[in-house]
Parts: structure tokens; sequence; C-alpha cells
């Protein structure tokens, strides 16, 4: 029986000062990776990648006994489905540290304190070190080196201002599969960010209408729980709401979504939970997906509906008759 691997990923945005006077767009942009791919050339997504055991090692105990940071309780979305149950460290706390870690390795921005700074500030700042470059090859090349850089530069990652958003289960009839958990932040300032040239090819700010247009026009390539996640933000529009929503959710406000895909003759649909068609009896181990080949998606919508069409590498979110989370509601419902 396949388990599903720990993965994180960092959803970090950051006001947009030039649009606070546009209520009826967005204003705050999104850090968007292009990554490196033979087979999927424009496909873009947040930072993140698998858990390293670097990622929850003891030492890390040390790092933030040095610091002002408390530790939360060990949260899961679900134990069967971790590829490790037993952690030297609060599974809650080391999903941050994969966060922060890869966002250093793909995109330069790392997001760490100093131990002495005693302010409880609500957003993350880049840490600014001397030899950088040097710092971030090394934890490319190790990530145990990400311990070895918080000792030197008397530093721990900054934690308290990662906060949970979502969990996503890779479907079922997927091979590779990973328990992603999506974390948020905000940054004070638009930082300059570079791609690693490794996984990532190139790295950049975008609003939300400019990434799900680009995705639209097939000029970035977007999976759905990126579209999923970026579409649900430009719902909230507003930055100062957004802050409000991340403040006010717990970690026992995000439950784990796992898309059950229907094959059809005009497309694909991810069923997500609430769906009327989406089974919470679901055998989680089965590699199959429904098929409903002898239909058309446009038939096949109903009253209760929350999901996500997909024809070719367009995505369109239908929300009807659902509740969404109850921190963050899906103000506009979808058009059909």
């Amino acid at each position: 029986m396949k388990k599903w691997k720990d993965a994180s990923s960092l959803i970090v945005m950051v006001a947009n000062i030039t649009s606070k006077t546009d209520l009826k767009k967005p204003n705050f942009h999104l850090l968007k990776l292009r990554k490196k791919s033979e087979y999927f050339p424009k496909i873009s997504v947040f930072p993140g990648g698998s858990v390293s055991p670097a990622d929850y090692s003891s030492e890390w105990i040390h790092i933030f006994q040095g610091g002002d940071c408390k530790f939360g309780s060990n949260q899961t979305s679900d134990k069967n489905l971790s590829s490790v149950d037993d952690y030297d460290m609060p599974k809650s706390i080391f999903l941050k540290i994969t966060a922060i870690r890869e966002t250093f390795e793909e995109c330069g921005l790392l997001l760490c304190k100093y131990n002495n700074n005693k302010l409880n500030e609500p957003f993350a700042q880049h840490f600014q070190i001397e030899s950088i470059d040097f710092w971030r090859n090394k934890v490319i090349n190790d990530p145990f080196q990400f311990i070895n850089l918080c000792k030197e530069f008397k530093c721990y990652p900054n934690i308290e201002v990662i906060y949970p958003w979502s969990n996503w289960l890779t479907p079922r009839h997927i091979p590779k599969k990973f328990d992603a958990k999506f974390f948020i932040t905000t940054l004070v300032n638009k930082e300059p960010v570079t791609p690693d040239n490794i996984e990532i090819e190139s790295c950049g700010w975008f609003s939300p209408e400019e990434l799900l247009k680009m995705g639209e026009n097939g000029d970035i390539l977007l999976l759905p729980p990126q579209f999923y996640e970026i579409s649900r933000l430009k719902n909230i529009c507003e930055f100062d709401k957004i802050m409000k929503v991340i403040k006010e959710k717990s970690e026992d406000d995000v439950n784990p979504m796992m898309p059950v895909w229907m094959e059809t003759n005009s497309g694909s649909i991810g069923l997500l939970p609430g769906d009327q068609m989406y089974s919470e009896k679901l055998n989680l181990h089965e590699h199959k997906y429904i098929d409903k080949r002898d239909s058309k998606m446009e038939d096949l919508r109903c009253v209760k509906m929350h999901r996500i069409e997909q024809t070719g590498s367009n995505l369109k979110l239908l929300v009807q008759n659902v509740e969404g989370d109850k921190n963050v509601p899906f103000e506009l419902r979808s058009k059909l």
C-alpha cells in the first residue's frame, strides 16, 4: 500500500500599494515560480517541495530554544496517509520549516528572524545575510546546511508568520502521491527573487488576475490546486480581508481535500468535497478514476457543485450551493 509523502507549499503575498484605491481588483501580488520540466514546460507553482529528514531533525529544537519562538501542537490531516508516523519534531512545525527552506532554495527568499528579535510582527521579512548565494547553494546541495545557517547567523526560521491555509492530497489514480500542506505568509516589501536554475527557471510577482489570465491564455500551466487557491484568494479581493482571515484561521480549520477525477467525452472533472457527486466513502488506495466517457461535462452538472472542469490545459472552477471554508467564503459564485 503506497502512502502519501509529506510536502509543503508556501503562498507568499505582498500588498500592491498602487491598486489600493481599486476595490474591484485584488490589491496584492503572489509569488509564482515556473518549474523546469521536459514534459510540462509552462508549469507554474508556489514555492515548496517534499519534506527532508533535515526538516524534522531534533537540532531544530535547540535552534528555536535560542530564540523567542514557541512550538505548536503536532497536528496532521490523517496519520494513515503520512509516510512517517514518528518524528523528532512536531509535524505542524517541520512542515513550516520545509516551506521556508524550499522557498529559500527555489527563489532566494530567506524567511528567518534573529534570536534576539522580540518583536511580534504579523508580516514576514527577507532575512539579509552575507554570502547569501553561497549559503543558498549549500542548502540546495544539503538541506542540513539550513541548520548550520541558522547557527552561524543566530537566527531561526520565522514559523510564527507562516499560517496554515489548505491541504491537498494527490488524486488516487496518480502513482506519485503527496500530502501537501499549503501555508500562507505576507511580506512587508516586494523583495527581488531569483530562480535556482535547477528546478526553477523563472520567478516573479503577479496579481491573481494576471496569473489566471496567463493560465487561460496558455502562457503558463496551473495545476488544479494552484488554480483553485489563486481563484479563492482572488475572490476575497482585498489584502486587509485576507490578513483578517489568516489570523483567524487555525490548523483545525484545514481539512484534507483530494480531488476525484471523472473522465468524460469532452474533458475531465475534478470533484471536490461537498460536490453532489463526490463520495465521502472513498477507497483512497484505489488507483482509478471514474469513467463517464459516455457523457459530456455539461450533462453532469448538478444542483450542488464543487468541482474543477478541465479541457486540455484550461481550467474552470464551479462552485454552486456549497459552503466554502468557514473562514474563506466563495464570495463570487461561478457563472455557468
